[in-house]
């Protein structure tokens, strides 16, 4: 699942049409062996909706709900007020034009889903290229809900 938010309706139709087109060959990795495919619908998030009030919510701690390779301004922050798990991302890139052989990607590290903070950190879109004919990145930027308090 994934949720996005486009500008206009011209953007949403062309998301839908790259989201439907992906549905078929499927994304991530061993995509030959079939992995990867889904079918795709669009649900619109309203206010009132469990989800939306959730992602808009003010809140004295935000839960992390994707991964997040925070900018270096930002490390003092998140050590004094997080809660967090930080884990390794790496693999292979898997492209047909970007060398002669299967490449290793950079490792990254970054704060896991379910991390808490107590502000949203925006985090960045960080490069994971080794070599190549075209640089790669990992999405690593910062996607919350607001934490209940109990």
């Amino acid at each position: 699942y994934f949720v996005l938010q486009c500008e206009d309706e011209q953007n949403k139709k062309t998301v839908d049409s790259a989201m439907e087109s992906l549905s078929y060959t499927g994304i991530g990795g061993k995509k030959t062996s079939g992995f990867g495919k889904f079918s795709f619908t669009a649900s619109p998030l309203e206010p009132g909706d469990v989800l939306h009030d959730l992602l808009t919510r003010q809140s004295s701690k935000y839960m992390l709900i994707s991964l997040l390779h925070p900018k270096a301004e930002d490390i003092r922050g998140i050590k004094e007020t997080g809660s967090y798990q930080i884990i390794r991302r790496g693999g292979f890139i898997y492209s047909d034009d970007h060398g002669d052989e299967m490449v290793k990607k950079n490792d990254l590290h970054v704060f896991n889903s379910g991390s808490c903070f107590g502000e949203k950190y925006h985090g960045e879109v960080a490069s994971v290229s080794n070599g190549g004919s075209h640089p790669v990145y990992r999405y690593a930027k910062g996607f919350y809900m607001g934490v209940l308090p109990w």
